[in-house]
């Protein structure tokens, strides 16, 4: 490897060839990492890297475990984690105004789900969801509206609420405490 342009390797991919983990030297910025399904350890490191000096670089993946060196300093040490895959992904926040935005994904089947908030108040809430299509399909110039997501209006009673997740769907649920 020489001089100031970027060095990439490309290994460890998944059963369907997508996802390839990846090394990155950049001697433009000065940093190398390892890209992809990673888990524990230290992914970026700042490497001086001179123009024109010729360095030996070394990749070393065993028993789960990627490190990286150039000469003899170590990069990057990082321990991959199995992939657990769940039925529902889902995060939330508390905005400054106090309304809860929650993000779920369902990538398996229809599935009933329970939403629980820590408090009992009563939420209006205005759901946004992406679902009922085909993965395959697309929205395109000529059919820009092809792939839309549904809105419409739930009530949550308590802090808890069962709702219908459809499957393979993306949905965001925006929720404000009803006025009384």
């Amino acid at each position: 490897m020489r001089g100031k342009c970027a060095l990439s390797l490309f290994f460890a991919e998944n059963e369907n060839h997508n996802m390839p983990m990846e090394w990155n030297i950049d001697g433009w910025q000065r940093l190398t990492a390892i890209f992809g399904l990673i888990g524990d350890g230290r992914t970026h490191a700042l490497v001086p890297i001179r123009s024109g000096v010729r360095y030996q670089a070394k990749l070393v993946v065993k028993n789960g475990n990627v490190r990286t060196f150039l000469e003899t300093e170590l990069c990057n040490d990082v321990r991959c984690k199995p992939v657990v895959y769940k039925d529902i992904y889902c995060s939330a926040v508390r905005d400054e105004a106090d309304d809860v935005i929650l993000k779920l994904v369902n990538w398996k089947e229809e599935q009933k789900i329970r939403i629980c908030f820590d408090d009992t108040s009563d939420y209006h809430g205005i759901v946004s969801c992406m679902s009922g299509f085909s993965l395959s399909e697309r929205n395109s110039m000529e059919e820009p509206e092809r792939v839309v997501p549904g809105e419409f209006s739930v009530e949550m009673r308590n802090g808890q609420m069962e709702w219908l997740m459809p499957g393979q769907s993306v949905v965001v649920m925006c929720f404000n405490k009803a006025t009384v």
